[in-house]
């Protein structure tokens, strides 16, 4: 699975290099393999944000939702950034975020464009995604 991929994995090997004995333990790397097509093309975005993503407090969240989130990368990955600013809110809510993600990605630039405002009030808010139609 990596083989057809290891130009762009050496194209950000400077910034994966320093992770990979954390990215070879044993509770990581069936994960990544498993969505190795997926994460391998997004490893621009995902490369610079790999001390974050794998803190031992975040990656054990992350890990049940991979392919899920991966599958929406294509919206996601843009606001990576942004999103991981507010790790601790996001993170602390995320199975409730990927239940509900069909509301708010459709949002997802609204939502960035008014982070600074609505993240404070996140715990506020989530509970009141149903106001959007499915």
């Amino acid at each position: 699975k990596i083989l057809p991929h290891i130009g762009k994995i050496l194209e950000q090997s400077s910034l994966i290099m320093p992770h990979l004995d954390k990215i070879m333990q044993d509770d990581i790397l069936p994960n990544v393999l498993a969505n190795a097509d997926l994460l391998i093309g997004y490893i621009d975005s995902l490369a610079p944000h790999l001390e974050t993503l794998l803190e031992p407090e975040l990656y054990p969240k992350l890990i049940p939702y991979t392919s899920e989130l991966m599958g929406d990368a294509g919206v996601i990955m843009p606001y990576i950034d942004e999103l991981l600013e507010y790790k601790e809110e996001i993170f602390s809510h995320l199975e409730l975020l990927i239940e509900t993600k069909h509301k708010v990605l459709p949002y997802i630039h609204n939502f960035m464009a008014e982070r600074e405002f609505l993240m404070p009030f996140l715990d506020d808010f989530l509970p009141h995604l149903d106001v959007f139609e499915e």
